[in-house]
């Protein structure tokens, strides 16, 4: 109940304040588990990402934030899990994997960390490493504008969410998961990102398409 009311709060806040459109070309499978792979360049990405899909997904959030008074309380209660930034976190990935083995959805930011100029750079390789362990569904979810959100000269442009079809992973199905192969799994979930994205949030190498 608690994160619908937040998602709710938060979707409603978008529609009025930055005039938020939800764009669907493909769609989070309606049962069974599921991953939603999403750009990052806001700290308001995780609530706004949850606007483009009904089912409720879990995120990862650094740990720290747990520590906090509010959010140490808040956040456990809306999906939201600590993950130990630049260390493999082993408890972090078993709770992810458990996430899927329930069929529910995991939510993931594959870049890592967020980029400032709202440019999609490359991905970590753990949400390739998710996605090839579990066999999801990955659904692309472009956040477009979200740079731009509360900037001076562009304080309420406006958002959309762009969901994308599911990213075919099949051929690196049964493969040992080795760097090369996380790595090329990888590249073809961003390039599913980036042809959502609109050319100024494109990666260089990828604005022709």
């Amino acid at each position: 109940m608690i994160y619908y009311l937040i998602r709710g709060f938060f979707c409603l806040t978008y529609r009025l304040l930055f005039r938020l459109r939800i764009e669907k070309i493909g769609d989070v499978p309606a049962e069974g588990p599921a991953i939603i792979i999403a750009n990052h360049a806001s700290t308001w990405d995780p609530p706004l990402a949850a606007c483009g899909f009904k089912r409720p997904a879990h995120f990862m959030a650094k740990a720290e934030l747990f520590k906090m008074p509010v959010l140490g309380f808040v956040l456990p209660r809306i999906k939201v899990f600590p993950v130990r930034r630049g260390t493999a976190d082993r408890r972090a990935i078993k709770t992810a994997l458990d996430v899927l083995q329930r069929g529910e959805v995991l939510a993931l930011f594959p870049e890592g960390t967020r980029s400032k100029d709202g440019i999609l750079k490359e991905a970590e390789p753990g949400a390739a490493m998710f996605a090839l362990r579990s066999q999801a569904p990955v659904i692309p979810v472009a956040l477009i504008n979200t740079h731009r959100m509360l900037k001076k000269g562009s304080r309420f442009a406006p958002l959309t969410v762009r969901v994308g079809p599911p990213v075919d992973l099949s051929e690196f199905y049964g493969k040992k998961a080795s760097s090369d192969v996380l790595t090329q799994a990888g590249e073809k979930m961003m390039q599913a990102l980036a042809d959502l994205l609109p050319p100024e949030q494109k990666p260089i190498t990828t604005r022709h398409t």
